[in-house]
């Protein structure tokens, strides 16, 4: 079993501790998230394991970061880490994401709030593990004020090598929901990254330019 911790203005030594245990001789994608509610949230392979509301207000982020393997009063397992990454959360990315079926399709999704003119959409497959489970994906651009859809790659993306971005071109396409999406019942669908072009920038993130129109509300 896994212990994480983080510090709060009311204890520096908080966190959330699974009851789930790892299985032994394979590799786990692990994720610790802490929100700017102090709610720290944990996942175990995209599942989400353990979370709970601390109270006191997080600490800010920092950029030099310390990383503990163990410590003096336990043992230490016979494990190894990879592809270990810390970064801090911009409030004003929007990303949903999901592995739930919609439709007969696993997909991930992202509501960019207002209608765009996309470019490019790149995903980033895993690095650790899993990259057939993002093979022949498609990107679907959707537009709720028309209520239109368009499926930028309908052939599907190829191969998807660990830890590379994957390039779609979406010419002349506008929308404000970009779907990621595997058409098959039986497929799973994992990535890392995902990130919406239009006009030369990423909207994933704060926009610099101006949209189409408002989404209604």
């Amino acid at each position: 079993q896994l212990h994480f911790r983080t510090g709060t203005s009311s204890n520096g030594n908080d966190g959330c501790d699974p009851t789930e245990s790892l299985g032994f001789n394979r590799y786990y994608s692990i994720k610790m998230e802490v929100d700017q509610f102090s709610t720290v949230k944990i996942f175990y392979d995209g599942k989400q394991v353990c979370t709970r509301k601390m109270p006191g207000a997080i600490y800010p982020a920092g950029t030099i970061v310390t990383v503990y393997a163990g410590d003096p009063w336990h043992e230490s397992p016979n494990a190894m880490l990879k592809d270990l990454s810390y970064r801090k959360n911009d409030p004003n990315k929007r990303l949903l994401g999901t592995t739930d079926m919609l439709q007969g399709m696993t997909w991930w999704r992202v509501n960019l709030l207002a209608v765009y003119p996309i470019a490019i959409v790149r995903v980033m497959s895993r690095g650790d593990c899993c990259a057939d489970e993002l093979r022949g994906f498609q990107v679907q651009i959707s537009n709720s004020v028309n209520n239109a859809s368009y499926i930028c790659n309908p052939s599907g993306a190829g191969e998807t090598p660990l830890a590379e971005w994957y390039y779609v071109s979406c010419p002349s396409v506008s929308g404000d929901v970009v779907t990621i999406i595997r058409n098959n019942t039986n497929a799973s669908l994992s990535l890392c990254e995902v990130e919406v072009f239009s006009h030369g920038h990423n909207i994933t993130v704060a926009p610099t330019r101006s949209p189409i129109t408002s989404s209604p509300t």
